[in-house]
């Protein structure tokens, strides 16, 4: 565990290892576009269909102008 935090903080101020830069590269591209993926996505399935229900809607009426 103190190897983990010793890694995580980096308490002697050693130069990173490249697998953490290929880590740290991972969540910095991979992540922020999964996670907005995943947002359109629900937002898609639970919304409801508005071009289906304005078009069996009918006509709209149009307003008088006033003289």
């Amino acid at each position: 565990m103190s190897n983990f935090l010793q890694t995580l903080f980096n308490t002697n101020h050693d130069q990173p290892s490249f697998l953490v830069f290929v880590v740290l590269a991972f969540i910095a591209i991979v992540v922020p576009n999964l996670s907005k993926y995943l947002y359109e996505s629900r937002r898609a399935r639970n919304a409801p269909h508005t071009t289906s229900s304005a078009a069996s809607s009918g006509p709209k009426k149009k307003k008088k102008k006033k003289r």
